[in-house]
């Protein structure tokens, strides 16, 4: 197989071509690393002038590219009220309940509005951009690097409030045991959500040693969640469903010849053109013409060869067909990984565990319901998605704003409904249950009334938990 570039005009099937492929890699690499080193040395650069990089802290507001941050009148008295909260010994749940209630709110680029947390109080607590550089200084902190540079910004806390802000906030953190100072590893951290909301579940350590949890933080981030954003699973059950589904999945004898049929007709479909019988039929009509244009001499060498390589090339990729980016061998590849994840999953090690969910589902692609506990919905890497439907435990969406989501069978059974309002918004196809936060706002088809009124709608949030 050989890589021609059509811009360029290269064939990198030759040594020529793999010599200007290596010379353009290299000035590439070249180009990619001046440009790193460069925008290093500005940050350098402008924090030794005492100016900061990235966003401004809250509190603060800009003054001009060149000049240094100014406060902020209107957030600037709550920064003080964090800081002299804390030393008052008030912790950072309190802080942040009285932040909200005064009415004040974090401001992002990425996420706006927001009310404090936890989190966020506690980042502000850490940023030495507001302390003074020194005792007896009225200038701020700028730190790049691990370096402590001085301000030209006007600092909130003097550098005694500084110290004494730390001191409180040291002596507030629980020091982790030594069963915990050991980076732990949770099998489905990144991958698993809420179900309800679409938050990410928060990985947590149990009293005992052995034990973890997946918590929903909505409550903490002061999020909305319909469950009330405090509920929990332990990772132990979430691993045993997750391992009872991999059981579910049995590939039957013709499984090649099912998944092989309906790639093709998927991937026909999505180039827009006809069934694969029709289609052979027609490139290899088309083959025949061109032997005959070539016999009475209408082509050319150059011009028959090229049009007979097209057509062999649409023959193969119709024997191996392509959707999506994925292809027949890849799938085959991941049905013979398949069996053994699925054999070995209760006796595999946590890390084994960790890297088979990577290698199975996307990330963000599991989501539990934490009210039922149970697994709701999975969206697995395209490579197994059709294997994963050969067992009978999931329903495939029908909808094409939810292309791979897979629905568990026993979770749509047990959340079923008759009917649905012709007006509701619901987050899956008409069949499913409304109210959860799959990954796009689907409209639902109309249906006719039914004597069960359906449950109010809740807003759909998107693959990270932010309203859509």
């Amino acid at each position: 197989m050989a890589f021609i570039a059509v811009q360029e005009q290269i064939d990198y099937g030759t040594p020529e071509g793999m010599l200007q492929l290596t010379i353009l890699s290299a000035f590439a690499a070249y180009f990619s690393d001046t440009l790193a080193k460069h925008t290093s040395k500005g940050k350098a650069e402008r924090a030794a002038q005492g100016l900061p990089n990235g966003d401004l802290p809250f509190g603060y507001r800009s003054a001009g590219p060149k000049n240094p941050p100014e406060i902020d009148p209107e957030t600037h008295p709550g920064l003080r009220m964090i800081g002299e909260l804390r030393m008052q010994g008030r912790t950072s749940e309190e802080i942040a309940d009285a932040l909200n209630g005064a009415g004040y709110r974090t401001g992002s680029k990425r996420f706006g509005q927001r009310l404090f947390t936890r989190d966020t109080v506690n980042a502000i607590l850490r940023n030495e951009f507001y302390a003074a550089f020194a005792p007896g200084d009225d200038r701020g902190t700028i730190r790049y690097k691990g370096r402590r540079f001085r301000g030209q910004h006007q600092a909130t806390f003097t550098y005694e409030e500084w110290q004494q802000i730390r001191t409180i906030t040291a002596s507030m953190q629980r020091a982790p045991g030594r069963a915990r100072l050991a980076r732990r590893v949770y099998e489905f951290a990144g991958y698993i959500v809420c179900a309800h909301c679409g938050l990410p579940l928060r990985s947590k350590p149990g009293a005992r040693p052995t034990s973890s949890y997946y918590r929903d933080p909505a409550k903490l981030r002061q999020l909305p969640c319909p469950l009330g954003g405090h509920r929990m699973v332990k990772a132990e059950v979430v691993q045993q469903q997750f391992g009872q589904l991999l059981e579910s999945i049995r590939l039957p004898e013709n499984w090649q010849d099912e998944i092989r049929k309906q790639l093709t007709t998927l991937a026909l479909e999505e180039a827009g053109r006809r069934a694969p019988e029709q289609e052979k039929e027609r490139l290899l009509g088309k083959r025949a013409r061109l032997v005959k244009l070539y016999s009475e001499g209408y082509l050319s060498v150059r011009d028959f060869e090229a049009e007979v390589a097209a057509v062999d090339l649409a023959l193969y990729q119709l024997e191996q067909p392509v959707l999506a980016g994925i292809s027949w061998e890849e799938i085959q590849q991941a049905a013979a990984q398949l069996p053994q994840i699925r054999h070995l999953w209760e006796r595999a090690t946590t890390e084994e565990r960790r890297a088979w969910v990577i290698q199975l589902l996307e990330p963000q692609g599991l989501y539990y319901d934490l009210e039922q506990q149970m697994i709701a919905a999975i969206t697995p890497r395209p490579s197994f998605a059709a294997l994963f439907l050969q067992g009978g435990a999931f329903h495939a969406s029908e909808n094409k704003e939810a292309v791979g989501l897979l629905v568990t069978k026993r979770w749509r059974k047990r959340n079923r409904r008759a009917s649905v309002s012709p007006t509701t918004e619901c987050a899956g196809p008409a069949e499913l249950p409304t109210g959860l936060a799959f990954p796009a706002r689907i409209k639902c088809t109309p249906s006719p009334p039914s004597h069960t009124p359906p449950r109010p709608v809740r807003a759909s949030l998107g693959p990270r938990g932010r309203s859509m």
